[in-house]
């Protein structure tokens, strides 16, 4: 397993959003960021929700994806101790406070300014911040979608401070696996994460090659689905993916969920299976992930939909990995545990 620890983190030019070849997403947020404060953004950072396929709390190893919803910051240094805090896909949603009074915060700014205050309390020096954060995050797809908003918050300070985040203080922000997907992954890559030794590997998971897709079907906030209790379900999808099997991942969802106690998610999973899916079980926030055939995914959604309860209309959602973080600056790397 190869260790992921990069260099530090280089300081971004003083009008990165020059620059002609970057993404149409980044580009937007640093006009939008000029509208808002007057003045160019130092940087602009964008990265991509994540899924963890396999590895509950506890496990040492865990293998994740990163997907194309994600969220983006444009972020510049203020000369005193204050947070300047926009929301660029809330409009309306502002905040400003000092450093030293990041509580009792409103739900859209409890997550970015979490990142901040953890990070001053890791024992790094921030000074005070202009952020616009946005996300393009569905919502009720079970992703762990404050995964992009976390990544790129931490990328913000590490430009704008030089703050150099270790492995460990990124695990305390939150799912480190899913962290590391969200920036680090290239097109059609999954990351093995070993959580005892902080060291990851890119494994090839190319999944519009086998013709496949992941759908993801919100089962709603009644599913308490939980990990069925096997172990180590991230090697062995990482052995599938190395051996270039993708359609052998499927089995590993059902192995990876206990649906005990859980008759709607058990049914769902069922219909779906038997309409064509190679596999499926549950992600964390109530969200059924099937593994399925390009050509059984209307046989799929017509059988969820025919024993869906109630009279909700099931969402769905079909992805593959996607890119991680992606940057206007140089984007900070990853700094090895002391």
């Amino acid at each position: 397993m190869t260790d992921i620890s990069g260099p530090g983190p280089s300081r971004p030019g003083p009008d990165v959003t020059q620059q002609s070849d970057a993404e149409p997403e980044l580009r937007l947020t640093a006009y939008l960021y000029e509208q808002v404060f007057g003045h160019k953004p130092t940087l602009v950072t964008s990265a991509p929700g994540a899924l963890t396929l396999f590895g509950a709390a506890g496990d040492r190893y865990a293998l994740a994806i990163p997907l194309k919803w994600g969220a983006t910051v444009a972020a510049a240094p203020r000369d005193d101790d204050m947070v300047d805090l926009r929301s660029g896909s809330q409009a309306g949603k502002e905040l400003t406070r000092p450093l030293s009074a990041l509580a009792e915060l409103p739900h859209w700014a409890e997550r970015p300014l979490a990142v901040v205050s953890t990070v001053a309390a890791a024992g790094h020096t921030l000074g005070g911040m202009s952020l616009l954060v946005g996300t393009a995050l569905p919502e009720g797809a079970g992703m762990q979608s404050d995964v992009g908003l976390t990544s790129v918050v931490a990328a913000a300070l590490a430009g704008l401070f030089g703050v150099d985040l270790t492995l460990g203080q990124r695990s305390d922000l939150g799912d480190l696996p899913a962290q590391l997907a969200s920036l680090i992954c290239p097109d059609d890559m999954a990351v093995q994460v070993d959580t005892w030794t902080m060291a990851a590997e890119l494994v090839p998971c190319d999944l519009v090659g086998a013709g496949l897709r992941l759908m993801l079907i919100d089962l709603g906030d009644s599913v308490s689905t939980s990990p069925s209790g096997a172990r180590e379900l991230a090697l062995a999808g990482v052995e599938v993916l190395r051996a270039g099997d993708l359609t052998a991942l499927g089995p590993l969802f059902g192995q990876a969920t206990s649906f005990a106690g859980d008759p709607v998610a058990a049914e769902v999973a069922a219909a779906a299976c038997a309409a064509g899916a190679l596999g499926a079980g549950t992600l964390p926030g109530g969200c059924l992930m099937a593994l399925v055939p390009t050509d059984r995914l209307s046989p799929v959604r017509a059988a969820v939909t025919d024993v869906w309860p109630g009279t909700r209309v099931p969402k769905f959602l079909t992805a593959v990995p996607s890119r991680g973080a992606r940057a206007l600056s140089p984007h900070p790397g990853l700094a090895p545990d002391e």
